[in-house]
């Protein structure tokens, strides 16, 4: 098992992972040079821009992203950083992390996405920023939701209108998912 990978942190990595958490830039930036693995994990797979990310750290999610974390790492239950900001109403940290190529489309292991977590929670703003990286409005969780019903199913009226007129416009929204099937 390589060191990124362990479950158990050495004492940088915690060090790095605890920091992180904090939002204490100059704590991560002194363990990255002593050595610490920028996608050291938690006990919960969570990594440094796992937890900067759901925090709002935004300078901090930077220097991660620049000293080269992983924007796609997944936690034990499938959760990317992108999901963490997205359900949190991160704006700045969603822009961020997209204008880092993360994948908007990504599901955790119940295929719960992005948009989903953030029309689940009525962030607008976040679930505009989404749109504009091209999330799929029509994908579906585990339990058959898309983000337009979960967003209804909390009375977040704007996000469900929002989804549905971006449905309705969307020319290819009825053919992404044919051409996601025909990909695999």
């Amino acid at each position: 098992m390589s060191r990124n990978d362990s479950t158990e942190p050495d004492h940088a990595a915690k060090a790095l992972i605890t920091a992180a958490y904090r939002g204490d830039v100059e704590t991560v930036l002194a363990q990255l040079a002593e050595g610490a693995a920028v996608d050291a994990r938690d006990c919960d797979g969570d990594t440094a821009l796992m937890l900067a990310a759901e925090r709002g750290h935004v300078e901090l999610v930077q220097v991660l992203l620049e000293a080269g974390a992983e924007v796609d790492a997944r936690n034990l239950i499938g959760d990317t950083a992108l999901m963490r900001a997205a359900e949190n109403g991160l704006t700045a940290v969603v822009k961020l992390l997209l204008a880092h190529h993360a994948d908007c489309n990504a599901g955790n292991n119940i295929n719960c996405t992005s948009l989903m977590r953030a029309a689940y929670r009525g962030h607008v703003d976040v679930v505009k920023e989404l749109l504009a990286a091209c999330a799929d409005v029509n994908a579906c969780n585990a339990f058959g939701n898309t983000a337009a019903t979960l967003a209804a199913r909390n009375a977040h009226s704007e996000v469900e209108s929002l989804l549905r007129k971006h449905h309705d416009l969307n020319p290819v929204a009825s053919i992404q998912p044919k051409l996601r099937a025909a990909r695999r």
